[in-house]
């Protein structure tokens, strides 16, 4: 049995348990596939059942933040899943890694409809990671730079305090890129 297989049917079986919602057995999968050049394709396939989403998008960011990168149709393939994201992990997950998708154009408006509805939602923890989709979008997209900055400074007087300190967090790293 080749790696991507093995992987395959480990992902499956974990997804299939109750070891689902364990940090320890995702991380286990994490640790043993991530450099699988198909892992990516493996989590993008298991995340069609929305019983998977949480852990599924859990696994995709753990593995954005090893380093690695989605390809523009691998992004562009999970932007297109969004509007089916129910929980609320699943949407922190994603709105965790948009700095580590390229948006196209044709998917530009969802994005931006997903990040809107997050900067709304009652959490604070995905309110504060919209902030991030956000500067994503004005990154790419330069249409919302100024949209940003205005946000990004009205919401430091009435937001959350966890959620301000991701927003000077970006401020912070929007001034270190401009130097």
């Amino acid at each position: 049995m080749d790696n991507c297989q093995e992987a395959q049917r480990q992902l499956l079986a974990v997804l299939d348990s109750q070891e689902a919602a364990s940090t320890q057995a995702l991380m286990h999968l994490t640790t043993a596939f991530s450099t699988c050049a198909c892992w990516p394709t493996l989590l993008l396939n298991s995340a069609n059942d929305s019983a998977n989403h949480t852990s599924v998008t859990w696994l995709l960011k753990v593995w954005l933040e090893q380093g690695n990168r989605l390809d523009d149709q691998q992004s562009a393939t999970w932007l297109a899943l969004t509007p089916a994201l129910t929980q609320w992990q699943a949407r922190l997950h994603i709105l965790q890694c948009l700095p580590g998708f390229s948006i196209p154009e044709s998917l530009r408006s969802l994005t931006e409809h997903m990040v809107r509805e997050a900067l709304a939602d009652s959490n604070k923890f995905v309110r504060a990671w919209a902030y991030t989709g956000l500067d994503t979008l004005a990154r790419q997209f330069p249409q919302y730079r100024d949209e940003r900055n205005t946000l990004f400074q009205m919401s430091l007087q009435d937001e959350a305090p966890s959620v301000k300190a991701r927003i000077r967090q970006l401020i912070k790293a929007q001034k270190g890129e401009q130097v």
